[in-house]
């Protein structure tokens, strides 16, 4: 399936990054939980 990540506004965008590569690189990507897109709050970067 098509999986969102969304990071709410108070969480560390670096925090997120590395755990949103960890699912991305579990199992090769091929788990169907893996993340396929990411939703970031308007203003963060």
């Amino acid at each position: 399936g098509k999986s969102p990540t969304i990071i709410s506004d108070d969480y560390p965008l670096d925090v997120a990054a590395g755990r949103i590569a960890q699912g991305k690189l579990l199992n090769g990507g091929q788990a169907c939980i893996a993340p396929d897109y990411v939703f970031v709050p308007t203003g963060r970067r």
